[in-house]
């Protein structure tokens, strides 16, 4: 059987791991790069920027010795957006090599696709004689949302107070990007309903186990291997752990995401790899809104003078 791994995030919780382990197999061919970014560019208004972005990278690759094109992966990207089918041909190919019955597109905004485009996904690949197996990882919402902002932090070299990490999450927080991000029950909705038992789910908290990788490399069908789980993958650390009253007003407003959670997987190990909000919290949370709103008001006027 061949498969392609449909990589649908969560950003933040453990994805290019996972892709470095699983394109270590001999099996496996994931092609030149992790995230593609073909179907989110195409269909999610949020994600215009990635198309904008492949662009102007296959401009500059045009500009250069053209025998040096397809090996830079970034004209053949924007092939891809042009004919989507050309996608699904790329990826054909990988799977005819000998051995090679494993590839993929891990691409953590594929979490926002909507059900025609998983779809159009799922019946591109069929027509090619392929399985389509879905694998959506999980992380605790404030765990996540922190994480993303301390890659943020550490990609321009800072290294943030306790106040400025907790400034931005709040900011975050409202942003149509975080909330696409976020979204476990509409990523998970539209699985359940496309792919239904083929689509693979774990919690970040326990992704690094030789118990959840042998349950994913049983679902892909590619042989299980030791996997190092002491190295991780894009860690962004700082020492500004959450007060428990911040993180029980951030958990707060991610309450949808783990009732949803709860009730989807069990409330017993949602309690158990994450931490959800305690009673109460709803009241902090208020004045968590309240100094959202104060700093986004005071951001808008100094941007405006």
């Amino acid at each position: 059987m061949k498969v392609f791994l449909l990589g649908v995030g969560a950003q933040k919780a453990g994805t290019t791991w996972l892709h470095d382990y699983l394109a270590a197999a001999p099996e496996a061919d994931f092609g030149f790069a992790k995230e593609y970014h073909v179907f989110d560019a195409l269909t999610l208004p949020d994600c215009v920027n990635f198309r904008k972005r492949i662009a102007r990278q296959a401009i500059r690759s045009l500009k250069k010795p053209a025998e040096t094109w397809m090996a830079q992966g970034k004209v053949r990207r924007a092939a891809f957006l042009a004919d989507p089918e050309m996608y699904f041909d790329y990826f054909a190919r990988l799977l005819q090599q000998d051995g090679i019955r494993l590839t993929g597109d891990i691409t953590p905004t594929y979490a926002g696709l909507s059900e025609e485009t998983l779809i159009r996904i799922r019946d591109g690949f069929a027509a090619r004689g392929i399985t389509v197996r879905p694998v959506f990882l999980m992380r605790d919402p404030v765990e996540r949302l922190q994480s993303m902002v301390r890659m943020s932090f550490r990609d321009r070299k800072i290294h943030p107070s306790y106040e400025q990490e907790t400034s931005m999450m709040r900011r975050k927080l409202a942003t149509p990007g975080e909330q696409l991000r976020s979204d476990y029950a509409h990523t998970i909705r539209m699985l359940d309903t496309v792919f239904g038992t083929e689509a693979f789910y774990e919690f970040y908290e326990r992704l690094f186990a030789d118990a959840s990788i042998r349950r994913l490399c049983d679902h892909l069908g590619i042989a299980w291997r030791t996997a190092d789980f002491d190295t991780r993958k894009n860690v962004s650390r700082t020492e500004n752990d959450l007060t428990p009253e911040d993180r029980q007003v951030f958990a707060h407003r991610y309450r949808k995401v783990y009732g949803f959670c709860g009730q989807r997987f069990g409330q017993g190990l949602i309690d158990m790899v994450w931490q959800p909000p305690e009673p109460g919290a709803g009241k902090r949370a208020g004045r968590l809104r309240q100094a959202a709103a104060a700093e986004d008001s005071g951001h808008n006027r100094s941007s405006a003078t």
